[in-house]
């Protein structure tokens, strides 16, 4: 589990308005998520993985309403 960091924009990583619903959360996780899977971006892993663990923990703060709550 993802302690929020207050400093860092999880929204802009799922690059979404501080006003997204959850379901567009999830819609913009799935989006990204295949976009930039290691799995799918074969040979370019030093770039994708950084991305990708940090849609994974955004999605894990916005998406749990106790830690969206304590972030926002």
């Amino acid at each position: 589990m993802v302690k929020p960091d207050v400093k860092h924009n999880y929204y802009a990583d799922l690059e979404l308005p501080t006003t997204a619903s959850v379901d567009d959360i999830r819609k913009a996780y799935r989006k990204l998520a295949l976009q930039y899977h290691p799995d799918r971006n074969a040979g370019k892993e030093a770039e994708v993985v950084p991305r990708f663990q940090a849609i994974q923990a955004a999605n894990e703060v916005l998406c749990d309403p106790t830690t969206k709550a304590q972030y926002d």
